[in-house]
């Protein structure tokens, strides 16, 4: 492990050294390519500055001439074309403006007139020139050459010809030296006298200042590639020094590994065989099993649980023990555990050796990388049997709950029934019973009968076991409940306020309603006891995300704190043992958690209605949408 470890740091050192070195040849290369880029856009644009110089200088002075001409012509008849006399009036204002405006020796701008634009001898004359001024009144060609033979009037020309403007070069002696100098000019038109206005720069000055200004970028790249260069090697002496630093500390681990790994493998013995002595325990159901179901392992729980001995039911598939009605759901399960999910209390029947079922209650998880699966399950066969002695409990007691609604439902129509058939038994004895007499109070008698009878049929509805999940609108289930139980809640002068969105969702109808009934009968003892005059019940309904909220809510004086959380618990009552059996909540979650998996919680809560402040205990149910 030594020298692996010595292979690969120095290894490292030296791909490090090769990778730096491609790095720097790689890096200077781009930086030269990247200079000389630079160098000729720099060029390029100082050139292009200087052009536009060049025309913004013309351009002033064709503004001044403009200007001039726009005044002459005015003042003069004809409208059209200056006049003899204000022609010269606007060469001797032109000339004085271009005498007194020259820049430097050799930046100065001249106008020359064209007097054949087809070009030839005496093609124009030099009209102003205020470093050439003897040349004024001179006729020009378009054969004239410069020093080095080329032909700048007839350049100049052509170009004024074609776009009425032109950026050219000549050559020429600078003035009272033998210098040749290359001379960068601009010519344009002004039509409106055939002068064609030009000036110039020489190029030596030009050239200077990229010369220099090369020079700079130059020296900066040296300082960059030699900064870059430098402290990029100080990084990579670091980092080798780092690596053999960490070399010496990593041999160091290593010689603390080999002996904590000797303390590990016995430690790791201790726990093979303290967990087989764990997995052979007869508490629980363990399993190792493959994603079809065949066994690969079991332990001792199996034999005193499910009565098989291990070499009975290896290499079986444990299918085979499953109650044929739990089939399905275990295939379920089954897919979720190979898509990676744990699966936790999940509840189904398994075979006995004497033919019995008995109920189990997995928990398991896989390891993908092996395709095993690993359960655990714990036998609650016995736990079951009570829950469903407190289910019928609570229905009993919810029967009990409804026998009262019953006779308040009742007491109404009974007594009209009775009032009716008393009146019509004292106009017979009487003989004074007509016939409209007998159709109204006949009437009365069918519609009580009918009150009666629905009555009967949501008592009904309540009752019938509910074992598929249907489609129902929540609002429908509060307004069957509230028909169930109002004649109580009026009696008691209970006003509820509804705030019910339209919400449909498909689940356990008849047991949502028994939960309903539940926390309503709960808010009414409650508000039996309170002090309070005016007496609320709020029932809330609407989608929060992906979840639905169901809220009930009383203004009952809210619940004790050294209670409220036991009220879940089944057998806790507040109330006397003779009216209440403390299974109704209980069953509620049970409900709620079980076949709704969502959850339920109160808590005691202070709000504001109609202006004044109560306290009060809030139920919240939230499930799945």
């Amino acid at each position: 492990m030594k020298n692996k470890l010595n292979i690969l740091i120095f290894s490292s050192i030296s791909l490090i050294l090769a990778l730096f070195s491609i790095s720097i040849y790689l890096d200077l290369k781009y930086q030269n390519d990247l200079l000389n880029e630079q160098l000729n856009t720099l060029e390029s644009s100082i050139k292009n500055e200087y052009k536009q110089r060049l025309k913004e200088s013309i351009n002033n002075t064709i503004v001044y001439i403009d200007t001039m001409y726009k005044h002459l012509i005015n003042e003069q008849n004809d409208k059209l074309n200056l006049n003899k006399e204000n022609k010269k009036v606007l060469i001797n204002e032109t000339r004085k403006y271009l005498y007194n405006n020259i820049q430097d020796k050799s930046r100065y701008t001249w106008i020359n007139k064209i007097i054949n634009y087809e070009g030839g001898e005496n093609f124009a004359i030099r009209l102003i020139h205020p470093n050439l001024k003897r040349t004024e009144g001179l006729f020009l060609s378009t054969k004239t050459k410069d020093i080095k033979g080329n032909l700048p009037y007839l350049e100049e020309l052509n170009g004024i010809k074609k776009n009425k403007e032109i950026y050219y070069t000549y050559y020429f002696k600078q003035l009272n030296t033998l210098e040749v100098t290359e001379k960068l000019s601009y010519a344009i038109l002004y039509k409106k006298m055939n002068w064609v206005i030009v000036t110039g720069i020489p190029l030596n000055s030009l050239n200077e200042l990229i010369k220099k200004e090369k020079n700079y970028l130059k020296r900066i790249h040296k300082k960059d590639t030699y900064n870059l260069t430098f402290y990029r090697g100080i990084i990579l002496v670091l980092f080798i020094l780092i690596l053999l630093i960490l070399r010496k500390k990593l041999m160091l681990t290593l010689i603390e590994n080999e002996k904590l790994n000797e303390k590990l493998e016995k430690k790791l013995k201790n726990v093979e065989t303290n967990f087989s002595k764990f997995f052979e325990l007869p508490i629980n159901i363990f399993l190792i099993a493959d994603f079809k179901g065949n066994i690969l392992q079991v332990n001792s729980g199996w034999e005193k649980i499910l009565g098989y001995k291990a070499d009975e039911i290896v290499n079986t598939n444990y299918l085979s023990l499953v109650h044929p009605h739990d089939i399905d759901k275990t295939l379920v399960a089954m897919k979720e555990l190979e898509e990676g999910h744990d699966l936790l209390f999940f509840e189904n029947r398994y075979k006995h050796k004497n033919g019995s079922y008995r109920t189990l209650a997995w928990s398991a998880n896989t390891l993908q990388e092996n395709g095993l699966i690993y359960g655990s399950a714990l036998n609650i066969t016995e736990l079951k049997e009570k829950s469903e002695i407190i289910y019928q409990q609570s229905k009993m007691a919810a029967i009990g709950e409804m026998t009262a609604n019953i006779s308040h439902q009742w007491r109404q129509p009974l007594s009209v029934i009775s009032t009716a058939s008393s009146g019509l038994l004292l106009k017979k004895s009487i003989d004074d019973l007509d016939d409209e007499f007998l159709i109204n109070t006949l009437e009365q008698i069918t519609q009580s009968t009918q009150y009666l009878s629905d009555t009967i049929e949501d008592f009904r509805n309540f009752y019938t076991p509910s074992r598929e999940k249907t489609e129902f609108k929540i609002a429908h289930v509060v307004k069957k409940t509230l028909n169930l139980v109002k004649k109580r809640y009026e009696s008691e002068n209970i006003k509820v306020i509804k705030n019910i969105s339209d919400i449909t969702i498909v689940n356990f109808e008849n047991e949502f309603l028994q939960v309903l009934i539940n926390l309503l009968n709960n808010a009414r003892d409650q508000l039996a006891k309170s002090t309070e005059i005016d007496k609320f019940i709020f029932i809330n309904a609407y989608k929060k995300d992906t979840k639905i909220i169901f809220e009930i809510m009383d203004n009952g004086g809210g619940i004790k704190e050294n209670i409220i959380d036991k009220i879940f618990e089944p057998y806790f009552t507040t109330k006397d043992k003779s009216i209440g059996t403390g299974i109704g909540l209980y069953m509620s979650e049970e409900i709620i958690v079980k076949h709704f998996e969502g959850q339920i919680k109160v808590e005691n809560h202070t709000f504001t209605y109609e202006d004044k402040e109560y306290l009060g205990a809030k139920f919240t149910i939230e499930f799945n949408a």
